[in-house]
């Protein structure tokens, strides 16, 4: 093998072995005020005053992206925490509503993890423009 390859496996295997034994940094939010959002990657999490009036069914799972791939995998974990799917006629970039009575969790594989105040919560997904319109960003 050339000795540049040879340096490339090696830096990689020097960052995949950081990446299994690195901790995900936890990132503690004490309290939101109305309308204050937390980012995590392509997600926003904005904290409501109050549970709007119409919103979608609850949801049996607590993942906050659709899909399948790594990218997608924002979860809300916790005890209290209901998940209500996106209100009927709201755009694609909207998420799941996230009703919380405790403390919770949000977490991802590649990003930092928080842990968020009880609370009511409206997820969006972080938007791209472009000439062909508006799009949703999927890290």
């Amino acid at each position: 093998m050339a000795p540049k390859q040879v340096a490339a496996q090696e830096a990689q295997r020097k960052i995949t072995d950081a990446a299994r034994t690195s901790k995900h940094a936890v990132r503690e939010i004490k309290s939101l005020k109305e309308g204050e959002a937390v980012r995590q990657g392509d997600i926003y999490v904005t904290c409501l005053k109050k549970l709007p009036a119409k919103r979608g069914k609850a949801l049996a799972t607590r993942q906050l992206a659709p899909g399948s791939s790594q990218g997608s995998r924002h979860c809300a974990e916790g005890e209290d925490l209901t998940l209500y799917s996106p209100t009927p006629g709201s755009t694609e970039l909207t998420g799941p509503l996230i009703v919380a009575k405790r403390n919770f969790k949000i977490t991802h594989p590649e990003h930092a993890h928080f842990v968020m105040p009880a609370g009511i919560y409206q997820v969006t997904y972080q938007r791209d423009f472009s000439r062909e319109g508006l799009f949703r960003v999927e890290d």
